[in-house]
């Protein structure tokens, strides 16, 4: 006689059928938990898919801008900036520098339309270029090191002639090449609450006063590191690893920096505590 067992339902249910129900719950239960393993490694998956999808997006977009050609165009010759640096009307600058032939814009053909001569003179007038020379400038007398509200400066600012103006080159600035040095006595007081100042006595000032200007370079050839040469035609230094520089453009994780002439990260990350940020590989790594 088969062994029978009671369930919750007062129905005699045989023991093996009962072994049989519990199979399959269990075999129900991994199945459940099968598929939710199985969805969450699809979620994680498509994580890492659309990861690598913005990676190789970003790689290319960085070797697009390194291969764009106007991106490393040169600023214009230094030669051209000379001569350009030495005119100031608009009517020779596009004369002898501008091509008429294409205009861009509107304003080129303002100047150069013959029924707007009228107009283009007024335009030259209002748009003549301030170059490098020396002009009246407004210095301060007052000494930098002065903390004391009370003391007061007589004069305090006088007008002396120094360089100033445009220079057509990013890389140059107006700059003098012939100065002089003046003496200035200036009258020294202190307010003390009195109808008048009390008289602190007279200190002599040395100012300099710019008689020539040119446009001269920013930089100098000591202003370049170890692995730089200065390039006089163009104001810079100038790299001179030029496969160091090669070899950082095939990675796109990084870039060449042509101020320390290094192929660093492209993006520096902060670390949690115990990582520190490995410039080789641009990740965190153990520290020690």
């Amino acid at each position: 006689m088969k062994r029978l067992i009671r369930n919750k339902r007062n129905i005699y249910v045989p023991s093996w059928n009962r072994i049989a129900l519990v199979c399959l719950f269990s075999l129900q239960i991994i199945k459940t938990v099968s598929t939710q393993s199985t969805k969450e490694n699809i979620i994680l998956e498509e994580d890492v898919r659309q990861i690598r999808a913005l990676e190789t997006q970003e790689a290319q977009t960085d070797s697009a801008f390194d291969s764009c050609p106007m991106c490393n165009l040169s600023e214009m010759p230094m030669d051209l900036a000379e001569k350009i640096n030495e005119i100031s009307d608009v009517d020779i600058f596009i004369q002898d520098f501008v091509d008429t032939t294409n205009s861009l814009s509107n304003v080129s053909s303002t100047f150069t339309h013959p029924a707007n001569r009228k107009r283009r003179a007024a335009a030259s007038n209002q748009l003549r270029q301030a170059t490098c020379q020396p002009v009246d400038t407004v210095i301060s007398l007052i000494p930098k090191d002065e903390r004391d509200p009370t003391i007061y400066y007589f004069p305090s600012c006088v007008i002396v002639k120094q360089c100033g103006g445009c220079c057509a080159h990013s890389g140059t600035s107006c700059t003098p090449t012939d100065e002089t040095e003046k003496q200035i006595t200036v009258k020294k007081t202190k307010f003390v609450n009195e109808p008048k100042l009390a008289n602190l006595g007279d200190v002599t000032m040395t100012i300099k006063e710019h008689n020539k200007c040119k446009c001269l370079c920013k930089k100098s050839a000591s202003d370049c590191n170890g692995l730089q040469r200065f390039i006089r035609s163009q104001c810079r230094c100038e790299c001179t690893n030029s496969k160091e520089a090669d070899q950082c453009a095939q990675n796109p994780k990084k870039l060449f920096d042509s101020n320390s002439c290094a192929c660093v990260c492209r993006d520096t990350k902060y670390c949690d505590h115990g990582l520190r940020f490995d410039q080789e590989t641009c990740l965190c790594q153990p520290t020690g």
